[in-house]
């Protein structure tokens, strides 16, 4: 078999057995699987904070374009 042929079909079982691997055998592995639930979380504390800060600002009378706009703001659409 040529050199060529060799380096290709090593190309090509790399590239097919490297992202089942990293998906079936090493993620598992190193990732909780609450990890998404705690990112969830993370998201709400942040966004509950952010429209408190948004309230305050509001009460001092900040004017409209230099108010914090929490992430939620722009999803509402």
């Amino acid at each position: 078999m040529p050199p060529v042929m060799s380096t290709l079909k090593g190309l090509v079982v790399g590239a097919v057995i490297t992202p089942i691997v990293a998906k079936y055998v090493i993620a598992p592995r190193m990732y909780d699987p609450n990890i998404m639930k705690e990112i969830h979380y993370i998201q709400k504390e942040l966004d509950f904070v952010g429209w408190n800060v948004r309230h305050l600002e509001e009460e001092k009378g900040i004017k409209e374009e230099e108010l914090y706009q929490p992430a939620t703001y722009y999803a509402q659409a």
